[in-house]
């Protein structure tokens, strides 16, 4: 059962596209809360249809830059102290 499971999960990375419950459950957030921050687009989103679809590369690249950007902040602190 396990197996399958992993399995599922495997299928589901690949798809380019995740819906307002999975971003929740990614960032810990309720699927009203993902769509208020999609409506103040603060989260990328595609529609298709009636459908608002969130796009696992537009998510990932606004992952990185807030990355980048703490990495920034952390660098410019140390140059700071010393």
């Amino acid at each position: 059962m396990t197996t399958h499971r992993a399995t599922d999960n495997a299928a589901t990375d690949r798809h380019p596209f995740l819906s307002a419950t999975e971003v929740g459950q990614q960032l810990g957030l309720g699927k009203s809360r993902v769509y208020a921050l999609a409506a103040e687009g603060l989260l990328p989103t595609v529609r298709l249809g009636r459908r608002i679809w969130f796009p696992r590369r537009g998510l990932e690249a606004l992952a990185d830059a807030a990355i980048e950007r703490a990495e920034e902040r952390i660098a410019g602190s140390a140059h700071l102290m010393h």
